[in-house]
């Protein structure tokens, strides 16, 4: 892994800051240094078991953040804030890695590092894959 990581950070433009680790499925994992994470809307399925829970949602559920589960990537002190503000704002997070080819259900993208926060990404970046 460490040497496909050096080769893209070695071919990686001066305009690129990062890039976003994808499998031979289209599975999105994590960036070189960074976590990746998507919001889209949410299935109605998911809609309803939220609803239902006692905490429920504010005008309920119409949105779930996704991102790699925990075992796939390595977990960062920003990954775990998103994930506690997730929790405590009960938008629910789908632990499951983002698909390229989902990526017209995506309403937003981001990155999330100890250097930076949390930087948006521009879908449009992912309409060539």
């Amino acid at each position: 892994m460490y040497s496909a990581r050096k080769q893209f950070e070695v071919e990686m433009t001066k305009d690129v800051n990062e890039a976003i680790l994808e499998d031979a499925k289209g599975l999105l994992y994590e960036g070189l240094s960074s976590n990746f994470f998507v919001l889209l809307e949410a299935p109605p399925r998911m809609r309803s078991i939220c609803e239902d829970e006692e905490k429920g949602m504010d005008e309920g559920v119409e949105y779930i953040v996704q991102t790699a589960p925990d075992e796939a990537v390595l977990g960062g002190s920003v990954r775990s804030l998103v994930l506690q503000a997730c929790s405590k704002h009960n938008i629910p997070v789908d632990m499951k890695s983002p698909s390229v080819e989902e990526k017209h259900l995506w309403k937003a993208a981001f990155i999330t590092s100890n250097s930076s926060l949390s930087l948006s990404l521009s879908l449009s970046l992912f309409l060539s894959l």
